[in-house]
């Protein structure tokens, strides 16, 4: 099963993700944790890692992987 781990750990620690994504660090914890970005992160996301220079991650690419998870 594909996830957004490997997007999250793109950033260099947790506290800069949260931050990037406009989340508090609790939540960016559990996020990495589940390895699932809520679509309401996104955009910004997407806004951080074009500044990062992060050029694989897109809204597409998101999206792709949150179309192969399993419904639970």
């Amino acid at each position: 099963m594909s996830t957004h781990k490997p997007i999250i750990e793109l950033w260099p620690d947790i506290n800069t993700f949260a931050r990037d994504i406009g989340a508090n660090t609790n939540v960016a914890r559990g996020i990495r944790e589940r390895g699932w970005i809520p679509s309401w992160y996104w955009l910004a996301l997407t806004n951080a890692a074009k500044q990062r220079g992060f050029e694989k991650v897109s809204l597409e690419r998101l999206a792709k992987i949150e179309s192969q998870r399993k419904p639970k």
